[in-house]
C-alpha cells in the first residue's frame, strides 16, 4: 500500500544544545473507498510527523510519544483522481477532456484570427482539412498496424508459453537446474531479445518503405533535377572572379557526382535513415524509462517542458543538418510525439495527467505558432549574412560553401 510522509515544515534537525528533534507526535490517515457493499479498500496512506521535542539521553528526558489514527473516506474527486473507476467511466473522461482541448484550439484560432493583419486571411476548409487530415493517417495506421497486432499477438504466446523454461540460458551453469527466479529471468531476457529483433526488422523494412527503389524515368528525372539545382546553387553562389580555379575544381567535382550511380547512393540514404532511427529509439527507450520514475512523476510538468523544447532542437537538428528532408523527418518526429504522450501516462494521479496534458498541447500550439515563425526569419536573416560574408571574403565562402548549398537546396 503506498504512504507518504509530510514532515512538519520549518523544523531544525537539532536543537541548540546540539540534541537531535524528534516528532512526538504520529499521526496515520487511512483513506478508503466502499468497493462493494460490504468491502472498503484501502487506497493510500499519508503519515504526518508533528510537534518535533529534542530527544535528550539523559534519564526521565524522553518526551511522551503519541499515534493518531484517522479514517476518511475519499469522495467522489478523490476517487477519479486516484484511477479507482472503472475503464468505460475514463474513456468518457478521457473524451470530455479531448473535446474540452479542441474546442481551446478552436478559440484561440478564432482570437488569434480576429487579430490578423491579412487582408484576405485563409479560409478553413473543414472538408477538405478532414479528408486530408484523417482518411489518410487512418488508413496508414491500420495498415501498419496489422503487423503489429500479429507481432503482439505472437509476444503474448511467447511470454506465456514455457519454451526451453527447464535449460539453463548460462553455458557456466549447465548442466542443473533452474530455479524459479532464474527461469523468471531467463523468460523475460528470451522476450527483450524478441523485442530487439522485431524493432529491428520493422526499422529496416520502414527504411526501405520509405526509401522506395526509384523506376528508370524516375531515376532520370531525379539526376536532372540535381544537376539543375547544383547551377542554381552555382550561380547564386558566384564570386566576383577572383577564385575562378575552385570554382572550376568545385564544378568538376559536382559533374563528377552524376557519375555516382544512383542506387548506391538510395542505399547509402536507407542505412543512414535506418541509423538515425536506432539512435533515436535508443534515446526514446531512455526517456520512457525516466518517466516510469518518483522524480518525473512529481516533477512532471518541468520536466515535459524541457523535454519538448529538446525536441525542438532536435527537431531543427535533424531537418536542417543531418537529413534535409521533412519527409524523412516526419516520421522520427512522429515517434517522439508518441513516446511523450505515453510519458504523460506516468503522472501519480488524473489531475496531474489532465494538467500535462494541456501544457503539453500549450507549448506545441505556441511553438508552431509564434516560436516556429520566428525561428525561420531568424534563420533567413542568419543565411542573407553568411551569403554577404561569404561575397566579401574567400575564407567565409569555402568555410560556408556546403552549408549554403545545402539549405538552398532546402
Amino acid at each position: 500500500m503506498p504512504a507518504t510522509f509530510y514532515p512538519e515544515l520549518w523544523q531544525a534537525r537539532t536543537d541548540e544544545a546540539g540534541n537531535p528533534n524528534v516528532p512526538t507526535l504520529v499521526e496515520l490517515n487511512f483513506f478508503y473507498y466502499q468497493k462493494t457493499r460490504d468491502v472498503k479498500l484501502m487506497s493510500r496512506v499519508e503519515v504526518r510527523l508533528k510537534e518535533y521535542r529534542p530527544f535528550v539521553t539523559s534519564v526521565g528526558a524522553d518526551p511522551v510519544y503519541r499515534l493518531r489514527l484517522r479514517y476518511e473516506a475519499l469522495s467522489y474527486f478523490d476517487l477519479i483522481n486516484s484511477f479507482r473507476f472503472s475503464m468505460p467511466i475514463y474513456t468518457l473522461l478521457f473524451a470530455l477532456v479531448s473535446t474540452l482541448l479542441v474546442l481551446t484550439v478552436v478559440a484561440f484560432w478564432l482570437i488569434n484570427l480576429q487579430f490578423a493583419t491579412f487582408k484576405r486571411p485563409p479560409a478553413l476548409r473543414f472538408t477538405h482539412l478532414a479528408r486530408v487530415t484523417f482518411l489518410p493517417p487512418a488508413q496508414g495506421a491500420l495498415v501498419a498496424a496489422a503487423p503489429a497486432l500479429v507481432v503482439a499477438v505472437g509476444f503474448r504466446l511467447l511470454q506465456g508459453a514455457q519454451l526451453f523454461a527447464e535449460v539453463a540460458a548460462n553455458w557456466t551453469d549447465f548442466p542443473g537446474e533452474v530455479g524459479a527466479a532464474a527461469a523468471i529471468e531467463q523468460a523475460r531476457g528470451r522476450l527483450g531479445l524478441a523485442f530487439s529483433v522485431v524493432a529491428l526488422i520493422f526499422m529496416a523494412h520502414g527504411a526501405d518503405t520509405i526509401i522506395y527503389q526509384p523506376t528508370e524515368d524516375e531515376a532520370e528525372a531525379i539526376l536532372a533535377k540535381r544537376k539543375e539545382a547544383r547551377q542554381r546553387a552555382r550561380r547564386e553562389l558566384a564570386m566576383d572572379g577572383s577564385d575562378e580555379e575552385e570554382d572550376e575544381g568545385s564544378s568538376e567535382e559536382a559533374e563528377g557526382d552524376d557519375s555516382v550511380g544512383l542506387l548506391r547512393a538510395l542505399e547509402w540514404k536507407r542505412r543512414h535513415f535506418f541509423v538515425a532511427c536506432l539512435l533515436v529509439a535508443m534515446f526514446l527507450m531512455v526517456k520512457l524509462e525516466f518517466s516510469y520514475t518518483e522524480l518525473f512523476g512529481k516533477n512532471i510538468l518541468a520536466f515535459l517542458v524541457i523535454f519538448t523544447s529538446f525536441d525542438l532542437v532536435l527537431e531543427q537538428l535533424l531537418t536542417r543538418l543531418l537529413m534535409s528532408e521533412v519527409l524523412l523527418v516526419s516520421p522520427i518526429l512522429g515517434a517522439v510525439v508518441v513516446t511523450e504522450f505515453i510519458m504523460t501516462m506516468g503522472a501519480d494521479d488524473f489531475q496531474s495527467f489532465v494538467a500535462a496534458y494541456f501544457a503539453q498541447t500549450a507549448i506545441v500550439i505556441a511553438t508552431r505558432t509564434y516560436l516556429g515563425p520566428w525561428l525561420e526569419k531568424l534563420e533567413s536573416r542568419v543565411q542573407q549574412y553568411i551569403v554577404r560574408l561569404a561575397q566579401r571574403n574567400p575564407w567565409a565562402e569555402r568555410l560556408f560553401r556546403s552549408h549554403l548549398v545545402r539549405q538552398l537546396n532546402y
